[in-house]
C-alpha cells in the first residue's frame, strides 16, 4: 500500500485532530499549563534579575528582562509586571521574597511538569504504570524536579550568551556597523 501525502488530504487531517484535542479536552490541558506557567513566571523573573544583577548590576538586569519582556507580552504588560515585582525586590522584603520565590519557582514548575506528563499521557492514550503508591510519587517529583533544574540551567546558559552577545553587539556596532544586522540575527537564532 503506498503511503504518499495527498495535500487535499490536509483540511480533513485539521479538523481530525481539532475534534481529538476536544475528545481529549486539550483546552482544558492548556489552561492548567498556562496556570501553573504563569504562576513560575514571577519568582522566576526575581531569581534571575537578582542572579544577574549580582553579575552585570541590578539596574542592567532590570533593564534588559523588561527590554525582553516588552517584546514577548508588549509595552503595557511590562510596565504591570515591573510594578508587581518593584514590591516583591524592595530592600526590606528582599530575602524573604528571594526564599519565597525560589519555593514557589519550585512548586510551580514541578506542577508544570507533572501536569505536562499527565497531559501527554492522555492524548498518547499512554496507560499509567501500577506504581508502589508513596514511592513513585515521590519518584515523579524527583524527575519533575531534575526537568526543572535541567530547564533553569539551560535558561542561565541562554540569558549569558544572550547577555555575551549583546555586549559583543555593541562593541560591533562601534567599530563595524556594517555586521549590526548579522549580529541581531545571530541574537536571535541563539535565544
Amino acid at each position: 500500500m503506498s503511503s504518499k501525502f495527498k495535500i487535499k488530504a490536509v483540511p480533513s487531517l485539521i479538523v481530525q485532530a481539532y475534534y481529538e484535542m476536544l475528545d481529549d479536552k486539550g483546552f482544558k490541558m492548556a489552561a492548567a499549563l498556562s496556570y501553573y506557567a504563569a504562576f513560575s513566571l514571577g519568582p522566576l523573573l526575581i531569581i534571575v534579575i537578582s542572579i544577574a544583577g549580582f553579575f552585570f548590576g541590578e539596574d542592567a538586569a532590570k533593564g534588559q528582562v523588561f527590554s525582553e519582556l516588552k517584546n514577548l507580552v508588549g509595552p503595557d504588560g511590562a510596565v504591570m509586571i515591573e510594578t508587581i515585582l518593584k514590591g516583591a525586590s524592595s530592600k526590606s522584603t528582599g530575602i524573604f521574597a528571594a526564599t519565597l520565590s525560589i519555593v514557589l519557582l519550585i512548586l510551580g514548575s514541578i506542577g508544570v511538569f507533572l501536569e505536562l506528563q499527565e497531559s501527554l499521557n492522555i492524548i498518547w492514550g499512554a496507560e499509567l504504570k501500577p506504581g508502589k503508591g508513596l514511592w513513585l510519587f515521590i519518584k515523579n517529583r524527583l524527575v519533575s524536579f531534575s526537568m526543572v533544574v535541567a530547564t533553569g540551567f539551560l535558561l542561565m546558559v541562554s540569558l549569558i550568551i544572550s547577555s555575551l552577545i549583546s555586549i559583543v553587539n555593541t562593541f560591533m556596532g562601534e567599530q563595524f556597523p556594517s555586521l549590526i544586522p548579522m549580529a541581531f540575527i545571530f541574537n536571535n537564532l541563539s535565544s
